[in-house]
């Protein structure tokens, strides 16, 4: 297996980045391959310049097989963390790469089912709202904090997810919160839950999502959303299909996203909105290269070159951060296990991949990364034994 390879291609326009939004997610992966000598990441005067600290552990705490880390900002540069272990039981700890983090205490009697990651949005006052998959495929939601106390709320309906989905969740204000998960028939379904209030599980029209992948979901105003999955077209590479609407009104059923064809083990795409309506997608393509694609179902689709030459593996999907000017900010796990980062933007080109040295990721998860002024924060399970890790550094 290759490494992820780097190669600089001159990026016009970009003078410094500043990051302003983070999108947070990710997998693992097993596979230690070294690079062979002509795998190496290429350096030239259009290289991007990157300083890491060393990876840390964080407070010892240990993900299990093919869990994410999810994290979300508590003010100034602390974070939340969650993770599901081994045995399923759901932890958190805050802190942050420089300041240290507390001891991982957990929540309530939160089981997760295996290979799935927790959902976590902050709710105010230094409380979160959880919702995890359980043993019985069943989603189950909590709210509280270490500084309170956790409540264990009943299962959302009836329907079970498919075995390796995570729930997407997207916050409505006022505690109610729209859930989106894959179930068991690979229908994609939508439930309106608010602090014990629900809705049974709705399919959102007739599409049909790949076992084990889980939908992003979009906010997109006036109650809407942009919903995407990734399709059973089998072989080795699926289809990315789309839908927008809301539980309220209706939705659109499913259009495909042009001729994109991710590789068969991709958990999810990566989206991120602009203020026009449209999106960049980013996924990992049968060849392994991180790709984008950009635009709507109404105005159609346009595909663009890779992200820099370079591969990624095929279990882990893309991590995008925005940033002030409109380009990106990427973190992917590369086929040698190491984490690698790009940054640019499909129209004006990147500067290429480098890697963010000193750790192996763990097999089924990607980079969690998210951002405080210039600095990155980036949090994977190791390939040892899962024990969580951290980094920070800067462009």
């Amino acid at each position: 297996m290759r490494s992820l390879v780097g190669v600089s291609t001159t990026l016009y326009g970009i003078a410094r980045c500043t990051m302003t939004a983070l999108v947070v997610t990710c997998w693992i992966v097993a596979c230690a391959d070294q690079p062979d000598r002509d795998d190496a990441v290429a350096t030239s005067d259009q290289s991007i310049s990157s300083v890491w600290d060393a990876w840390r552990s964080v407070a010892q705490g240990v993900a299990g097989p093919g869990v994410t880390v999810t994290a979300f900002p508590i003010g100034g540069t602390l974070y939340n963390l969650f993770v599901a272990t081994k045995g399923g039981g759901i932890f958190t700890t805050s802190g942050s790469p420089h300041a240290g983090w507390s001891g991982w205490t957990s929540v309530a009697n939160a089981v997760a089912a295996p290979n799935t990651s927790v959902t976590a949005l902050p709710i105010g006052f230094g409380e979160a709202a959880l919702f995890v998959v359980g043993p019985d495929l069943g989603v189950y939601p909590y709210t509280g904090g270490t500084q309170t106390a956790w409540n264990a709320w009943p299962r959302v309906g009836t329907r079970a997810a498919s075995p390796g989905t995570t729930v997407a969740a997207v916050p409505n204000g006022g505690g109610q919160f729209t859930l989106f998960m894959v179930s068991t028939d690979g229908g994609i379904y939508d439930s309106v839950w608010n602090n014990g209030t629900q809705q049974d599980w709705t399919r959102v029209g007739t599409g049909v999502a790949r076992a084990g992948t889980s939908v992003t979901a979009v906010p997109t105003g006036n109650g809407l959303f942009a919903l995407f999955v990734i399709g059973t077209d089998g072989g080795t590479g699926s289809g990315i299909y789309t839908s927008t609407g809301s539980p309220t009104t209706s939705w659109t059923n499913w259009p495909r996203v042009g001729s994109v064809v991710v590789n068969a083990s991709t958990p999810r795409v990566t989206v991120i909105p602009d203020s026009f309506g449209k999106f960049t997608l980013f996924y990992v393509g049968t060849d392994r290269q991180i790709n984008p694609v950009t635009g709507n179902a109404d105005t159609g689709w346009t595909f663009w070159p890779a992200a820099a030459p370079g591969e990624a593996r095929s279990d882990t999907p893309v991590t995008a951060l925005l940033t002030a000017d409109g380009h990106f900010a990427l973190f992917v796990i590369g086929t040698n296990s190491h984490v690698y980062a790009n940054i640019g933007a499909p129209q004006s080109g990147w500067f290429g991949w480098a890697e963010v040295p000193g750790v192996l990721a763990g097999a089924g998860t990607s980079v969690t990364a998210v951002r405080v002024g210039g600095t990155y924060y980036l949090f994977v399970p190791d390939d040892v034994n899962g024990e969580v890790r951290d980094t920070s550094g800067h462009y």
